[in-house]
């Protein structure tokens, strides 16, 4: 009886094999940031107004009171003096609040309230170092750290998630942006330089220039207002001032905000060559979606009373 050699016999498949793809370094870095972005608590806006309407001892979800309390900052003052004196240390409102809260997700009025409130704080951040960063540079002095190290201490709570950042980013830039711009158009009225070109350039490009440069400076003198702790850029690569004093520290920081200004003059510069895909983004995003949000905001710390 012939001998099998063997059992079984093994064909090759020569046709091609598409090769696997493999994330590159870029796309990793990308990917592991977006999955940073959303917190693992999800982000709920009716419910908060739902357990505002429920018994006090029933409340789980304090952030319409909170909210409402942040926005009326003299409310805050007499109800954080009257606590401070019955409790004899200082006591804030809206710590205690949120001490009592027993929620599994995230407040998205809680969102605003953080992120105006750290916005507000990086404002202060910004123009006290600017100010303390003169004196410094003039008199080698040591006020800018000082003034840092009390602007750590003093942080408020950060939002949670990127909604609540994107409101910080708006405060932080968007307050001294609109000085800016006010100091610009006042600036305009008086000046006649702006009404003789105004008459002479009728052009449509010379118009386009006029407006880049309009918001080249706006963009580049805002940039230069705002330097705070973790300050985001697009670019530029700020030199790290932690280590060093006096006025060696001053002129760092100066160098970093004409870096911040630089950035935000090129950024500003061409915004009215998109301008229409701007507005049209405005007008169909940004608008349906962030006015009725604020606007519900708004209308609950109008009807809020202790």
């Amino acid at each position: 009886m012939a001998r099998i050699a063997k059992p079984y016999t093994v064909i090759k498949d020569e046709r091609d094999k598409k090769p696997v793809t493999k994330l590159s370094d870029a796309q990793e870095i990308i990917l592991n940031y977006m999955q940073g972005l959303e917190p693992t608590k999800p982000v709920k806006w009716i419910k908060p107004f739902k357990e505002s309407f429920k018994p006090l001892a029933e409340q789980k979800d304090s952030s319409v009171a909170r909210l409402g309390i942040f926005l009326n900052p003299n409310l805050r003052i007499n109800v954080n003096r009257a606590l401070s004196k019955k409790e004899g240390k200082y006591t804030d409102i809206i710590e205690m609040l949120k001490s009592h809260d027993e929620k599994d997700y995230i407040s998205g009025l809680d969102e605003i309230r953080t992120g105006i409130e750290s916005g507000g704080h990086n404002i202060g951040a910004s123009l006290g170092t600017l100010l303390f960063a003169g004196t410094d540079l003039v008199a080698n002095t040591e006020f800018l750290s000082k003034f840092e190290e009390l602007m750590k201490k003093s942080r408020p709570e950060q939002p949670e998630t990127w909604r609540g950042e994107l409101i910080s980013l708006m405060t932080s830039f968007g307050v001294p942006g609109t000085l800016v711009t006010k100091i610009m158009e006042r600036a305009g009225k008086i000046g006649q330089i702006s009404k003789v070109v105004n008459k002479y350039n009728n052009h449509k490009a010379s118009k386009i220039a006029m407006r880049v440069g309009n918001w080249a400076t706006v963009g580049g003198a805002t940039d230069f207002l705002v330097n705070y702790e973790g300050r985001p850029t697009i670019y530029v690569q700020p030199e790290d001032t932690s280590k060093l004093k006096g006025r060696k520290k001053a002129a760092a920081e100066f160098k970093n905000r004409i870096k911040f200004g630089f950035e935000g003059a090129i950024v500003g510069g061409l915004f009215p060559l998109v301008g229409k895909g701007a507005q049209l983004g405005y007008k169909y995003f940004l608008r349906p979606v962030g006015e009725p949000v604020l606007g519900l905001g708004a209308k609950d710390c109008e009807q809020f009373n202790i």
